[in-house]
């Protein structure tokens, strides 16, 4: 009976730790993309970054800065710990998966109205 508690008792430290681990993990990716993100919404107020859709990088602008804030949301509630561990590995990935998508984007996947001229820059 002993023995029982003791292994129940190292499985919930272990499901802590790793709880813990996800909870550093995500918050070092979020202040990575909020970086990544405010230096992105930069260039692209300067005109060195371009989605290559003309006007409709308006959208891809206005879908960033929305991606922006509801991830701040959820950082924020990270932070006071409001937060169950699915919630943080779901928006973990998807923060690694919106920063890739929009990096294709803005380079090897722009629109016919600028297209890629192997420069990250918008000359």
């Amino acid at each position: 009976m002993l023995n029982l508690v003791v292994l129940s008792k190292s499985r919930l430290s272990i499901f802590i730790n790793n709880f813990m681990f996800m909870r550093i993990v995500f918050n070092f990716v979020s202040v990575l993309y909020f970086i990544w993100s405010l230096t992105i919404l930069s260039f692209i107020f300067r005109g060195k970054i371009v989605f290559g859709q003309g006007v409709g990088d308006i959208l891809f602008l206005l879908l960033l800065f929305m991606l922006q804030i509801i991830f701040g949301y959820v950082f924020f509630l990270n932070i006071k710990n409001r937060v169950t561990l699915p919630i943080v590995i779901v928006v973990t990935i998807l923060l690694i998966v919106f920063v890739l998508l929009f990096t294709l984007k803005m380079t090897i996947y722009r629109g016919m109205e600028y297209p890629w001229n192997g420069n990250f820059f918008f000359e």
